[in-house]
């Protein structure tokens, strides 16, 4: 049987991990933030995934989705 690999120890170019990098990331946006998500919504959840991706839970879209999926609404 294979070796199981788990991405989020997976070690990138710079000798950290992808979870090591991912946590050392600034959050793009806050709670209360509003953005453009295909409709105007509002941020009502600001965690992370298993490899430490900063996700984002919006009103009315009852789920969690990546930072590059939200823009500021004065953009």
């Amino acid at each position: 049987m294979g070796k199981m690999i788990i991405f989020k120890d997976i070690v990138e170019d710079n000798g950290k991990t992808i979870e090591e990098n991912n946590l050392a990331k600034e959050k793009k946006f806050k709670i209360g933030d509003i953005v453009v998500f295909t409709i105007e919504t509002t941020i009502n959840q600001v965690g992370r995934d298993c490899d430490g991706t900063t996700l984002y839970g919006a009103d009315m879209i009852g789920n969690c989705w990546a930072e590059n999926n939200f823009k500021p609404l004065d953009e």
